[in-house]
């Protein structure tokens, strides 16, 4: 072999044990210039938070109204009750005409509570114990708040059944029966029978037993009464 030949046979090799270390400096140079890509574990996990996000809001919805139906919906309740109630018992003659208003706040289990506002007009008359013939007139407009409690059992898809007890304080116009005070607590119960036209509107009809009283030891004549009340219920 010759000395050129000889010469160019080392740069030749010279060259392939330079190409490897500078092919490599070249690719980690590309490689820091392009940024790298998320995991894909990561990315699936925030897509999954992402789409539970919505999720979790409408089941904390659901949970504050602890309701079914239209309720898990994120719908409110409210209702309004409509009552005649015709006075019972010795020397009480009191009919009672009463509309109620209620707005549903929680319901768990069947039970369901109910806050609102009653309006009572109440006509008639009572009489002393030593006076048993001589009726005092004790018709009077009250207002006041008031409170429901409803355990309900559904009848199908359509038709609910109910047990309502409801109390109020009323503050009347005037002293309630005559030669009393002028407040009351109005208790009513009863079954109550509901027909869902659909999951926002419904119609309810009710046999209650109402008690008035003033809770005081003197002066409070209280009475009592049955009737029938007609409810309607719609959701927003």
């Amino acid at each position: 072999m010759t000395l050129k030949n000889k010469r160019l046979a080392l740069l030749t090799f010279a060259g392939i044990l330079v190409m490897p270390h500078t092919w490599a400096a070249d690719t980690v140079d590309r490689s820091a210039g392009q940024p790298q890509a998320s995991p894909k574990p990561a990315a699936e996990q925030e897509q999954r938070r992402t789409d539970e996000t919505p999720r979790q809001k409408a089941a904390d919805r659901a949970e504050m109204h602890m309701g079914t139906g239209d309720t898990d919906a994120g719908y409110r309740k409210a209702e309004i009750q409509m009552d005649y109630l015709e006075h019972r018992g010795e020397r009480r003659y009191i009919d009672l005409y009463n509309v109620y208003a209620f707005r549903q706040y929680k319901e768990m289990h069947g039970m369901s509570l109910h806050w609102g506002a009653a309006v009572s007009r109440a006509v008639g008359s009572w009489a002393e114990k030593d006076r048993p013939d001589v009726r005092l007139d004790s018709s009077a407009v009250g207002v006041g708040p008031s409170y429901m409690v409803r355990w309900t059992k559904p009848l199908g898809h359509k038709w609910e059944a109910s047990l309502d007890i409801t109390g109020a304080l009323l503050v009347y116009n005037r002293t309630h029966p005559a030669h009393t005070r002028n407040y009351d607590f109005q208790w009513r119960i009863g079954p109550r029978l509901t027909y869902k036209f659909n999951e926002r509107s419904a119609l309810s009809v009710a046999y209650l037993g109402h008690h008035v009283s003033n809770g005081q030891r003197t002066k409070n004549p209280g009475y009592n009464g049955v009737g029938f009340s007609i409810g309607y219920r719609w959701s927003y």
